[in-house]
């Protein structure tokens, strides 16, 4: 169960015993700090949200179950490394399958920048799909693989990846109409369908390796749609 910032009682004058005939409440998850929740009017009758385990939260939620926009108005969503006291490994987007169990992030519609900790190894398939206002992604050095429609239709102008990313998954990056700018380190070794497909700002990227490296990696056709930017390939290599 999710409480916001804004509640101040769980009683009204008519009724004491709001949550009375709660059974099996395990968790609370409250937007805000220790010192917000004890000032709440918790009134008689609760005690199935005083014996709940309480987590407190600064406007993330990491839960299939979570409430629409979590992070309010905020426009940088800066998710945690560690969450209940373990390591964030997995990002996935409850907006395109409600009925997934994959643990999610909830963003408001309007948030324009994402920094992702050094923890997370993978965002699954669909993880920012459609945020159409998110200008700005940076990456932590954790990251393994992007999977399919992952930054799908979002507003990303510049895009540097990690070194030690593997594999960059279909559609990954498709309809970035407004990218601009693409770095792509040699560990990466897997470029999916359609990965960089209908970028039409993108007209170059710029590789670690060199030419002989990037014809190594693993190409699915049409990995960038019909219009394949030039690679500009690291000097050095």
């Amino acid at each position: 169960m999710l409480f916001p910032p804004t509640i101040s009682a769980f009683s009204t004058p008519t009724t004491l015993d709001t949550f009375a005939n709660v059974e099996n409440l395990k968790a609370v998850y409250y937007i805000g700090d220790v010192n917000g929740w004890n000032s709440i009017d918790i009134g008689v009758g609760n005690d199935a949200v005083l014996n709940a385990n309480i987590f407190f939260m600064d406007d993330i939620a990491l839960t299939a179950s979570s409430v629409e926009g979590v992070f309010g108005a905020k426009s940088r969503a800066e998710i945690p490394a560690y969450f209940r006291g373990l390591p964030v490994r997995i990002i996935g987007n409850v907006n395109y399958d409600a009925s997934s169990s994959e643990a999610s992030f909830k963003m408001a519609n309007n948030v324009t920048e994402v920094v992702i900790p050094d923890t997370v190894t993978e965002l699954i398939e669909y993880a920012f799909y459609g945020y159409s206002k998110l200008r700005s992604v940076r990456i932590g050095s954790g990251l393994k693989k992007i999977s399919k429609s992952a930054f799908m239709g979002t507003g990303l102008l510049d895009l540097a990846l990690p070194d030690g990313l593997v594999g960059i998954g279909a559609s990954a990056f498709r309809q970035c109409s407004d990218l601009q700018n693409v770095f792509i380190p040699k560990s990466v070794t897997y470029i999916g369908t359609l990965a960089f497909s209908e970028c039409i700002s993108l007209s170059s990227i710029r590789y670690e390796g060199s030419e002989e490296e990037w014809n190594n990696i693993e190409k699915e056709a049409n990995w960038a749609g019909s219009n394949v930017p030039t690679i500009l390939f690291n000097q050095g290599g």
